[in-house]
This record gives structure tokens, C-alpha cells and sequence, in this order.
């Protein structure tokens, strides 16, 4: 096993040198996490969120408001005293200025319930940022590994044109010799075009790669990069996590247990809206008496203490607030089904990492295997023991068996990332 991983790390030299910035995987990830525009986005609503709780606190601040009126009647206007024939004229403007403090002494609940909505409202943009942190952690690793595998399938087909190229060579030599047919130059021939073929969609591949790499740190597509890990590196399966841990460290169930109790809140506030309400004031007016007779402004001052009580309202609260609780019934479902989906991404990934173990381990003997097989091909078809069928054989079966070696390295890498975002970790 560990002979096999060194030739294919020794593939990996194909590739030219370059002025490169070498990246490894916990480079990548910080520079996507930096970059991340919705990771940024989040943060944003968190802050958002903060300023809400500020806003939602000054309900119970005393309030100042002023307002003013101006009216002016498009016909003379007169007064007439009742049960008499006496009238005078009034002036045709009317106009106002006033200032009013009011404080809530109590409002049902309702602004000790919308702080509370707030604080927990709070909270869940808070969890969403770990949420966004994991979801963008899991996708860079994705788009690393993959781009990994894509680099090194790259160097393994390079590498079997080279084969090809090289039986082409040796096939060339004995047809001008006239010792074999040209079917057996027109094969080998029509295996290299093939080979190339690959070659070429492979680089697009990696080149594709590297682009969503350097999109994804927000930096320009073709700036060069040069990956420093390589598919067999990093495999180590990490230490199993309870089903309970896990549950703590998952962002998802912070959030759906925190939107249980929003839900719990606003049942609690849908109900505080039916209650008592008392509350203070303070008015400052200066404007034309009620019956303006020669425009001039008096002053006016007020205290004042309003009371609501509701009596009847068609039974409005008992609706309002079931309608809620039967919302906070469907939250409290949401949240059961985010632990069973917790509970299933654990499991599965679990039973893949360990299966991927055994693939790993009959991918490198079926490396072994397909590199003995092409060599003794090889060496049997120099001496004329085996037909040119048998060697491009061979170098198919070498090419599918790396292929699967690399497949295998990278279905691994796949199933840590889900592992370990399933259990709640995210560096």
C-alpha cells in the first residue's frame, strides 16, 4: 500500500513548474471564510438583529412627538348662539402646535414580550453564523479535495499517454522492420488519440478546479495556484462523537430549539395584545381658540392617564393565539425532524468512512496488481508472446486501477467532511 501511494505521488511531478502560491487545506479554508459573501451576509442580519434588540428596548423609554395644523375655510364662517338670532363671524384659519411626552406604566406585557422576541431572535442570528460558517467549511472542502483528484487524475493520464506513447514507439520500430502487421501500428495508434483525448479533458477538469478555488478566496480565475496536498493525505478517520454531543454542536438545532422558543414567545405576545394597558402623558399646545375669532394663540397644558380594557372582541384572542400555538406545535415538529436528520447524517457517514477503508485497501492491491500485469504484458509482447491486444489491455486495466485508487482516496475525503459536519465540527 504504501509502494503504491509513492508512485502516485511520484505522477504528481508531471506538472510544470510555475510561479504558483502553494495552497494546503486549512490555507483554502481561511481564505474562503474570509471571502465568503454569505458568510458576510449572515453576520450582517446578526447585526441587524443586535440593532433590533435596542430598538424593541426603547418601547419602555418615555416618547416625545410633535404635530401641527393649519386649516383654512374656503367660506365666511359665523357662529350663532343657540335659541337666539345672535351670531358673530369667526375667522376663516384655524391652526395648532403641540408636544406630547407619554410613558407606558403598563402594556399588557406586550414590550417585555417583543425584548424577549428580540433577545431570541438575537440568538438565532447568532447560531446562523455558525451555521453559514459550517456549510461554507463543508463546501471548501469539497471543491479542494475534488480539485486534488482532479490534479493527480490529470498526472495519471499524463502519465498513461506516456505508456501509450512509449508502446507506439516500440511498435513503430518493429512495423518498419516488417515484423508485425500494421493493424498492431494502427491500434496502438488509435489508443494514443484516445489517450490524449482524455488527457486534454482531464487538464480541463483541473484547470476548471482551480478556477472555483480561486473564485470561491474572491480572487481573479487564472491566478496561479498550486495545491500542496495530495489525494492520500489527511485520511485519518476522526474519533466517534455521540449522537447527544453531536446534537449540542449542530448549529441546525440551536436554531430550529431557539425557533421553539420564539414560537413560545409569540404566543405570549399574541396574547399580551387583549390585556390591560395603562400609560401617562404630557401635552403642550399653543393654537387658535375652538372658535377663532381674532387668530390669536393661546397655550394649553394637559396630564393624562389613558387606560385600555378590553371587553369584547368575538372571542379574537382565543383565535389568535391558537393559531400560534398551533405554530409552535409545527416548530416543535421541525425540530424533531432536524435531530432524526442529524441522527441519519451520522450514521451514514460513519458506516461510508469505515466502508471506504476496505475500498482503499483493494484499490492500492488492484494498483499492485495492474502494474505487474502491464509490465509482464509489456515484456511478453516485446519477445512476441503476447498480441498488441493484450499490452493496450493491460494499460486499460493500469488506468482503471489508478482511476479507482483515486476515486476511493477522494470518496474518503468526502465522507470525513460529512462526517465531521455532521458531528458539529467545523475546523
Amino acid at each position: 500500500m504504501r509502494k503504491n501511494i509513492l508512485i502516485l505521488i511520484s505522477l504528481l511531478m508531471v506538472v510544470p513548474a510555475m510561479a504558483q502560491e502553494s495552497i494546503d487545506i486549512a490555507t483554502f479554508k481561511k481564505s474562503v471564510l474570509e471571502y465568503s459573501q454569505d458568510l458576510k451576509s449572515t453576520m450582517a442580519e446578526y447585526e441587524a438583529m443586535q440593532s433590533a434588540i435596542k430598538y424593541a428596548k426603547t418601547a419602555y423609554l418615555p416618547a416625545i412627538s410633535g404635530a401641527g395644523t393649519f386649516r383654512y375655510s374656503l367660506a365666511d364662517r359665523n357662529y350663532a348662539i343657540p335659541t337666539t338670532e345672535i351670531f358673530f363671524p369667526l375667522e376663516r384659519e384655524d391652526f395648532s402646535l403641540g408636544a406630547e411626552l407619554t410613558q407606558p406604566i403598563y402594556a399588557g406585557g406586550a414590550i417585555r414580550n417583543n425584548v424577549k422576541s428580540a433577545k431570541i431572535q438575537g440568538q438565532i442570528a447568532e447560531s446562523a453564523i455558525d451555521l453559514s460558517v459550517s456549510n461554507v467549511a463543508h463546501g471548501a472542502e469539497m471543491a479542494y479535495w475534488g480539485a486534488v483528484a482532479q490534479k493527480e487524475m490529470y498526472n495519471v493520464v499524463t502519465r498513461y499517454v506516456d505508456i501509450i506513447t512509449e508502446l507506439r514507439d516500440v511498435v513503430a520500430i518493429r512495423y518498419n522492420e516488417g515484423k508485425i502487421a500494421k493493424t498492431d501500428l494502427i491500434q496502438t495508434e488509435s489508443r494514443l488519440a484516445e489517450a490524449k483525448m482524455q488527457a486534454v479533458e482531464s487538464k480541463t477538469y483541473y484547470e476548471l478546479a482551480l478556477q472555483n478555488m480561486n473564485i470561491m478566496m474572491g480572487r481573479d480565475p487564472y491566478t496561479p495556484i498550486e495545491i500542496v496536498d495530495n489525494v492520500a493525505s489527511h485520511l485519518e478517520i476522526p474519533a466517534k462523537v455521540s449522537y447527544n454531543n453531536a446534537l449540542k454542536m449542530r448549529p441546525e438545532i440551536a436554531i430550529a430549539e431557539l425557533n421553539v422558543k420564539l414560537q413560545e414567545q409569540q404566543v405570549k405576545r399574541v396574547a399580551s395584545d387583549f390585556n390591560p394597558s395603562l400609560y401617562a402623558g404630557f401635552s403642550e399646545t399653543w393654537g387658535s381658540s375652538s372658535m377663532n375669532v381674532n387668530n390669536k394663540g393661546y397655550w394649553g397644558h394637559a396630564l393624562y392617564v389613558k387606560l385600555s380594557l378590553p371587553v369584547f372582541n368575538w372571542g379574537a384572542r382565543y383565535k389568535s393565539v391558537n393559531v400560534e400555538r398551533n405554530r409552535l406545535k409545527s416548530s416543535e415538529y421541525e425540530l424533531q425532524k432536524q435531530m432524526d436528520a442529524v441522527d441519519k447524517q451520522i450514521a451514514e457517514a460513519w458506516t461510508v468512512m469505515n466502508r471506504n477503508v476496505e475500498k482503499i485497501e483493494i484499490a492500492g492491491q488492484n494498483v499492485a496488481i495492474a502494474d505487474e500485469n502491464l509490465d509482464l504484458n509489456t515484456f511478453s509482447y516485446n519477445e512476441g508472446k503476447l498480441t498488441i491486444l493484450d499490452v493496450l489491455s493491460a494499460q486499460t486495466s493500469w488506468l482503471a486501477a489508478y482511476t479507482g485508487m483515486i476515486s476511493a482516496w477522494h470518496e474518503q475525503h468526502i465522507a470525513i467532511a460529512d462526517y465531521e459536519k455532521a458531528i458539529g465540527k467545523t475546523n
